[in-house]
């Protein structure tokens, strides 16, 4: 099935564990690491462009189907 989807907004949040490795000279950043330290919670607002804005996301089955195909 393929449909045209609009997404609207995303939010992650989680603990995220950052790493960096400085340099003696200029830029003085050699190096930026970054990594959540948890399973993320994820929410996104995803609307289907031709039924004038409803939310694809509280459709049943279809939460679940998004989050885990992105």
């Amino acid at each position: 099935m393929w449909a045209k989807l609009s997404l609207l907004g995303m939010h992650v949040e989680g603990k995220v564990l950052v790493g960096v490795k400085f340099l003696w000279h200029w830029p003085f950043l050699g190096c930026l690491r970054g990594c959540f330290v948890g399973p993320p919670y994820f929410q996104m607002t995803v609307k289907l462009i031709l039924t004038y804005g409803i939310d694809a996301t509280e459709l049943p089955g279809i939460a679940g189907w998004l989050i885990c195909r992105i």
